[in-house]
């Protein structure tokens, strides 16, 4: 197997899980993010990649092998998949280390080190192993609300957390027992 040391140009980290690992549906390798660059800052690299791969694998096979990274021609951006089994490194800018409690969230301009490293067996191809990040721009991951959003809009729907109330008496409306019983479900599959 060869590798390939490489820090990824600036770029935009995506579905990032680099303080607790993702262990989602049984991954090995939990600790993970997506590094997604505009296609002209790496075409040099992929070009490096394509060609480290003809070493290894010869032509026909370094064609048929799966690669680590996800060219979008409409977008002109390539998503290169990173994941490792051990936590990785998370610096600042100036490459101090980040608190233990950093919550990267997607769109964080990062920079990546990663090892590019082929494999083959019953498939071939290439991976990248998340080494460390370094942090340029922060956006925490905070859950995902729109609680406080700055962009308000003016005709819309707007939650006055009450419930459903009978607004003649003030208060919550009452429904009456019904006589029927609820049906059984009688399989998992029956909805």
């Amino acid at each position: 197997m060869a590798k390939k040391i490489v820090v990824l140009p600036k770029g935009t980290a995506a579905y990032p899980y680099l303080t607790r690992p993702d262990t989602k549906f049984g991954s090995k390798k939990g600790f993970k993010m997506d590094h997604i660059n505009l296609t002209k800052d790496v075409a040099e690299l992929l070009e490096e990649l394509e060609e480290f791969m003809l070493e290894e694998f010869g032509k026909t096979k370094a064609a048929k092998a799966h690669r680590c990274w996800k060219i979008d021609e409409e977008k002109g951006t390539v998503t290169f998949k990173t994941a490792s089994t051990y936590q990785p490194s998370i610096a600042d800018i100036k490459g101090n280390d980040a608190p233990a409690n950093i919550k990267v969230g997607g769109g964080s301009t990062v920079k990546t080190k990663v090892t590019f490293e082929t494999y083959s067996g019953e498939k071939i191809g290439i991976t990248a192993y998340l080494n460390a990040v370094q942090v340029l721009k922060l956006v925490e991951f905070g859950g995902g609300g729109f609680g406080d959003s700055s962009d308000e809009v003016e005709d819309g729907y707007e939650s006055t957390n009450e419930g459903f109330a009978d607004e003649s008496k003030g208060e919550p409306e009452k429904t009456e027992p019904t006589t029927k019983s609820p049906k059984k479900r009688t399989s998992a599959t029956e909805f």
